[in-house]
């Protein structure tokens, strides 16, 4: 049911499902998580780079982060310069 409302919603979005090992491995990976969420991802306060909400943008090909700020960058267009 969730992804069939995002993609109603927001168009062919990639989903992960709320409970799922993955989405833990991705907030690790990327640092980003409320902060109540640290110590359950077995993490320290050091490695938490950023808060909810965050929208992280990576190129899909290298897995490069393009930006932390991804609503700005989104809603500026500043990311279809580079």
């Amino acid at each position: 049911q969730q992804s069939a409302t995002v993609a109603q919603t927001h168009g062919a979005w990639g989903v992960i499902p709320f409970d799922s090992a993955e989405r833990d491995e991705l907030k690790k990976k990327f640092g980003v998580c409320a902060g109540k969420e640290v110590f359950h991802l077995g993490m320290n306060r050091g490695e938490r780079k950023y808060g909810i909400p965050t929208l992280v943008l990576i190129d899909c090909e290298t897995e490069e982060v393009l930006s932390y700020d991804g609503v700005g960058d989104v809603m500026s267009g500043s990311l279809l310069e580079k």
